[in-house]
């Protein structure tokens, strides 16, 4: 009998993790408007986008943590195309290389400063970069209302921990990575016209850097809530490793 490697088995356990997110549609009652909470509060009004709006695309990095010492753990690009709603999400393996031979994860290395670097990752135009760390990613999945797996919802630091897992297995990683945005399409309309943004806004500066205000990043994706869950695309990329976008 073939020996399991204990790798392997992290590896299936985190992937499958994920998976029996995709075929729950259990969502965790989240609390009334107005119970609790900060005072101050960000609203938006979400409106169809008009045939002549642009099509969107931002790049959305996680780290570790932010600063010099901090070490890329995702690459996704969100593409909010017209018209209608559609949010294509294209997630990226960390050791993909670019044109110069080094992967993203060493790119990202050189220069954590910048991380506008990585948009030639992609040949389309980018309307905003932004970076959340691990604390702001678990934030951003409770704030959408938790990952639903199966019969119970984990919250964003218990699915952080799992992909803390593959995270020297990039290819694993983006695996999970993918399953865990599929699971948390259910959660695609939790952000409604009138839902409290603050809380996101609040991730500046500490858990989270954007080329743009975010309030204009805001204003950018609007028109495309609330998000339908059968218009949110995940997908992992086809090229071959070392080709651009």
């Amino acid at each position: 009998m073939r020996s399991i490697s204990f790798r392997t088995i992290l590896i299936a356990f985190a992937v499958g993790f994920f998976a029996l997110g995709i075929a729950s549609t259990l969502v965790r009652p989240r609390p009334p408007d107005g119970a609790g909470g900060p005072t101050s509060t960000v609203r938006i009004r979400p409106t169809p986008p008009p045939a002549s709006t642009p099509q969107i695309t931002v790049l959305v990095l996680g780290v570790d943590r932010l600063g010099e010492e901090g070490e890329l753990l995702a690459v996704w690009l969100a593409s909010f195309r017209p018209p209608g709603k559609e949010l294509f999400l294209f997630g990226f393996p960390t050791d993909r290389k670019l044109a110069g031979g080094a992967t993203l994860r060493e790119a990202y290395a050189e220069s954590p400063e910048n991380p506008e670097s990585l948009a030639r990752l992609t040949s389309l135009p980018l309307d905003a970069v932004v970076v959340l760390d691990s604390n702001g990613f678990a934030a951003l999945i409770d704030f959408l209302g938790g990952v639903p797996t199966g019969g119970a919802t984990v919250d964003g630091a218990a699915a952080l921990n799992v992909l803390s897992l593959l995270r020297d297995e990039p290819a694993a990683s983006l695996l999970a990575q993918s399953r865990l945005l599929e699971a948390l399409r259910a959660r695609a309309g939790a952000v409604q016209a009138g839902t409290d943004l603050q809380p996101l806004l609040d991730l500046t500066p500490d858990h989270a850097w954007l080329t743009v205000p975010p309030r204009d990043l805001l204003t950018m994706v609007a028109p495309y809530l609330p998000f339908d869950a059968e218009r949110v695309h995940v997908s992992l990329p086809a090229a071959p490793d070392g080709a651009e976008g």
